[in-house]
């Protein structure tokens, strides 16, 4: 394959208020920046000294970059503070990330680069991935950064260089001035990049010194462990090569090699600094655009604080669970300065985190405090180096070997573990206190808990001309709000509804000319449903055929939801999921664990197969989501709007108000130990989609207004959305307003005596 357009973006984010002040992103997306200038892309850098990083700054770069005329290769660097959605989504956390309430999705940033006519792509991210877990970071909106592109050629090859795995952090070393800070992945990773270590090169590659995406991961997975090692973190990348063979060479090395400047001695890092302060990183005086100064980094030298690990808990920046005082803040940065953590500034989550375990038997120059969820333990293959390495062995002199700290960080993942298991049993053990029946007569049927529903919003019975344009909360003809509904619904008992035909007299045409009923006293197809709470705020779900529907509330909105099949009291593996995602332990599952789940049923879980797609999307696996989408079609099942959205699906919405999804044949594929319809070859086919809206309140973003399954003012709805509930909740305002958007009509629930 011959090379002929290839692009860079770096994007370095140092200064993000309130979080802490990290040099070394700004250095290290200048020298990524640089190599790649050096290697032939059309490159641009962003930065942050002077002007915010912005998402219009970075979508003005892009533009530029994109044009409209294809790419060979495209690569996207970004350092600074990030976080992982509790579905396991990467966010990246820019310059007025606080202020403008927003954040940069890469899956939403990727979704978007596939219409560009790329055929490569790498996305290199130097960030934590910790679990947001305060309601206020949940579901940061993520807007999209480029226009809808007109080549919509997938990427064929997705390389992703992660400096940390899902929910852990990565770190940044202070130096003796700010232009001396580093950030250990991207650090390692330029230098490589640069020829400066043999290691990194390829033998049988062909040219002396060539540099793969296979031999720089080998190389990065087995460095950055020992590197960090040297100042008291347990770090270990995740990296999935896939450039081709016959285009994989990043970079040639030269002769002779750079050398690669000096790192800070562990045993000066964090000496500058006392354990008192209360404040947050600053810049300092001029040195960034918060602060208003010009001035560049290197002509403003500092004391560095101890190296930390800055998880920016939900306390830290001042979005914690309740927003409650900005002494919260303090002292929780009080607390991760006086902890003595080694990696200074890290390149922060929004995740607190406990601090280490107490009978830990060293003291660490910078173990993650991970105050808030789990991390997952790190799997580490010790390179041969680490047990004969100078360096370490002089590190080791004053502090933990590489051993030890692997040691104490899976010691601590494991006790925090133990913590989270506690909890999640208890929300299994809620589900089994709901109270509901395992069965409908008409084959449809909600539950609630912790509220009650007072009034719905649905399709109508039958797209009539006089109905097309009635709004929401106009009364029909005859003055009852559900005279048009697609169905009744019954108030049996508390947290109780049955739906039904709205028509019962067999006579009646228009009994047959239902789409959701089809003549039948039995829902035939998925019927999709706004519910307004006593609160007056509104959830979207839908009555699946066959299907028991609970929902959940709190004061945050629908926590919980969960699909029963009919006469089946429980439903263990949906259940399991949906108390991870409320616990924050979802991002711990593979997908491939969850699917195994759907690969036992004949009839697949509707909402275990949402999570289970977002899990996938959440590994870049659209191909894994477009067969998890024919596993629904092929057993006659309706397919999860979720799922449509995340697979690409081409789509139509219908003049009977269904939605009908058109998935393309798929061929066969190497098992890889894989359930047989993940690999299987498929026949074309098209579906029905359950569902109007995401169920996912994180699926709003990814709607895009040229999509199939938008629907025309879907912007109107965003700023309505309760983001800090997991599944879709309105305002009072936004329930009624996206009801018109939809064509739906109102239905008031009836009591069992009124029906």
């Amino acid at each position: 394959m011959v090379i002929s357009r290839r692009i860079c973006l770096a994007i370095g984010a140092a200064d993000a208020p309130p979080l802490d002040w990290l040099p070394g992103a700004i250095n290290g997306a200048r020298a990524f920046a640089a190599w790649a200038a050096s290697a032939g892309f059309t490159t641009l850098c962003l930065t942050d000294e002077q002007e915010p990083v912005t998402l219009a700054r970075v979508s003005a770069a892009l533009a530029s970059l994109v044009g409209n005329a294809g790419i060979d290769r495209a690569l996207i660097f970004f350092a600074g503070h990030g976080l992982t959605t509790p579905l396991g989504g990467e966010c990246w956390l820019l310059s007025d990330w606080q202020t403008a309430d927003e954040t940069l999705s890469v899956r939403v940033l990727r979704a978007q680069l596939d219409r560009y006519g790329i055929a490569e792509l790498a996305i290199l991210s130097d960030a934590c991935r910790t679990i947001a877990a305060s309601p206020e970071t949940v579901n940061l909106p993520a807007p999209g950064l480029l226009p809808r592109g007109t080549l919509p050629q997938p990427i064929r090859k997705l390389d992703i260089f992660r400096a940390a795995p899902e929910t852990r952090a990565a770190y940044m070393i202070p130096g003796p001035t700010p232009a001396e800070a580093r950030c250990i992945f991207s650090a390692l990773l330029t230098e490589a990049l640069s020829g400066a270590h043999a290691g990194a090169s390829d033998p049988a590659a062909g040219p002396p010194g060539a540099i793969t995406g296979a031999s720089l991961a080998t190389f990065l997975m087995r460095e950055v462990p020992v590197r960090a090692g040297r100042y008291g973190v347990a770090l270990q990348p995740e990296i999935t090569p896939h450039f081709e063979t016959a285009g994989q060479i990043w970079a040639i090395a030269p002769a002779p090699p750079p050398v690669p400047a000096a790192w800070p001695d562990p045993g000066d890092v964090g000496t500058t600094m006392g354990v008192s302060s209360q404040a947050r990183i600053e810049p300092p005086p001029g040195g960034s655009w918060s602060n208003r100064g010009p001035q560049p980094m290197a002509a403003a030298p500092q004391q560095q604080p101890a190296p930390i690990a800055t998880e920016a808990g939900s306390a830290t920046f001042g979005t914690g669970e309740a927003l409650e005082a900005e002494e919260a803040v303090e002292a929780e940065e009080a607390f991760e300065a006086s902890e003595d953590f080694g990696e200074a500034a890290a390149e922060a989550d929004l995740e607190s985190q406990p601090p280490p375990d107490p009978d830990a038997n060293f003291e660490s120059l910078a173990v993650p405090k991970m105050r808030g969820l789990p991390q997952q333990p790190m799997n580490f293959d010790l390179p041969p180096t680490a047990a004969a390495d100078p360096e370490a062995d002089a590190a080791a002199a004053t502090g933990p070997t590489l051993v030890e700290i692997i040691a104490a960080d899976s010691a601590a993942v494991a006790t925090r573990a133990t913590a989270r298991a506690t909890a999640h049993a208890a929300q299994i053990a809620s589900y089994a206190e709901e109270r509901r029946p395992d069965h409908f007569e008409t084959a449809a049927g909600l539950t609630i808990v912790g509220a009650s529903f007072n009034k719905f919003a649905m399709p109508p019975s039958q797209l009539l001309a006089s109905q097309v344009d009635t709004p929401f909360r106009t009364k029909a003809a005859d003055g009852r709000d559900g005279a048009a509904a697609a169905a009744s619904v019954e108030h049996l008992a508390e947290g109780l509804y049955r739906l039904r035909h709205p028509i019962w007299d067999d006579y009646s045409g228009a009994r047959a000319a239902n789409p959701y009923w089809q003549g039948a006293d039995t829902l035939q197809q998925p019927l999709p449903l706004l519910a307004r709470l006593q609160s007056f705020d509104w959830i979207a779900t839908c009555a699946f055929p066959g299907f028991l529907t609970t929902h959940r509330v709190d004061d945050r909105g629908l926590i919980s939801l969960i699909a029963r099949k009919m006469f089946d009291a429980e439903a263990p593996s949906t259940e399991d999921a949906i108390a991870r995602l409320a616990t924050g332990t979802l991002a711990d599952m593979a997908p491939l664990y969850l699917a195994g789940f759907l690969d036992q049923a004949a009839f697949p879980d509707p909402l275990l197969g949402i999570l289970t797609a977002w899990r996938f999307d959440a590994m870049g696996d659209i191909g894994s989501i477009k067969r998890l989408a024919a596993r629904f079609a092929l057993a006659d099942q309706p397919i999860p709007f979720d799922i449509a959205l995340l697979a690409g699906l081409p789509a139509s919405r219908q003049p009977n108000g269904q939605i009908v999804a058109r998935l393309p044949a798929l061929s066969e594929e190497p098992a890889h130990g894989r359930p047989h319809w993940l690999h299987a070859a498929t026949p074309a086919a098209t579906g029905v989609i359950a569902g109007a809206v995401p169920f996912l309140t994180a699926g709003w973003d990814l709607l895009d207004p040229d999509d199939p399954l938008a629907f025309p003012g879907f912007e109107s709805i965003l700023p309505h959305l309760r983001r800090s509930a997991p599944f879709t909740t309105l305002s009072p305002e936004g329930g009624p307003r996206l009801a018109d958007l939809l064509g739906f009509v109102a239905e008031t629930p009836s009591t069992e005596k009124e029906a």
